[in-house]
């Protein structure tokens, strides 16, 4: 069959019967995850305790490189924006969850922008900084870096009660040694030399031991996925799984080659 305009009339049509039900399955799940969500905020803060999981919004806000994030929203009261955290799985390979949660309530009280509202199982509620996450180009812009690097000054400068022993040497070991685990395949053979790698630690443990640089208390993880803007125009520090007691210079130094790397590229994510 023609129609008026010249095109064709088909006998054919749209199958939407699987997605219906895939919608549905994913509707399902919807609501039993919001449900999930406020019961447990119900149980770990007090300003939620009578909260209707249907007064409230939940919104995935996606992943951190660790952690899955939502944003929760209910209508009034104290706390009505709450940031949940659910932790991943596997984390532990990296950091310890129990000193991370430790010191972010030491952070907490600091009043630097973060502040724990409640823990749970397998994750903590915080507040939710109303503002935005940087992006690889956006960090990279010399009004934002000089805001990025005046935060950056006061958290060194912070006096936080965890031990002072410097762990960015540590921390390379613990990741070579997961590598090895993960690397054994024969397609490695040939590719990583992990008796020279750890013999570069080694060396490069020597020399920096020689450079005089200040020990302060670091964040050891300042990618773009981890700074906020918030509303009034101030950077924030978020995700402090790796912070500790480090060189200053090691700190500087991490930052600014996180500027060579985009994470949400698969491909060629390193910058030229």
């Amino acid at each position: 069959m023609t129609l008026s305009n010249g095109n064709n009339a088909t006998d054919a049509g749209v199958v939407v019967a699987p997605y219906l039900a895939a919608v549905a399955v994913v509707d399902k799940a919807k609501l039993k995850l919001q449900a999930s969500i406020v019961a447990t905020l119900t149980k770990c803060i007090p300003s939620w305790r009578d909260v209707e999981p249907d007064s409230v919004d939940v919104e995935h806000l996606g992943g951190a490189m660790t952690n899955l994030i939502f944003a929760v929203h209910k209508p009034e009261g104290q706390h009505r924006d709450v940031l949940v955290r659910v932790y991943g799985e596997g984390t532990e390979s990296f950091f310890s969850r129990v000193e991370e949660t430790r010191l972010f309530q030491l952070l907490s009280d600091q009043k630097i922008g973060v502040e724990l509202l409640g823990q749970f199982a397998n994750g903590r509620a915080e507040k939710l900084i109303h503002g935005s996450t940087y992006t690889n180009k956006r960090f990279r812009q010399p009004d934002e870096s000089r805001i990025i690097a005046r935060q950056l000054r006061v958290f060194h400068e912070l006096s936080i009660d965890i031990d002072r022993t410097p762990t960015y040497i540590s921390s390379i070991r613990k990741l070579l040694d997961v590598a090895r685990v993960k690397c054994t395949d024969d397609k490695f053979k040939g590719i990583v030399d992990f008796q020279q790698l750890a013999k570069d630690v080694d060396d490069l443990e020597k020399i920096l031991a020689q450079v005089p640089s200040p020990i302060v208390f670091s964040h050891n993880d300042l990618q773009y996925g981890n700074i906020m803007k918030n509303d009034a125009g101030d950077a924030v520090f978020i995700d402090f799984e790796y912070t500790s007691y480090n060189p200053r210079g090691y700190d500087i130094g991490n930052h600014f080659c996180e500027w060579a790397y985009d994470y949400h590229k698969t491909v060629n994510a390193h910058l030229g």
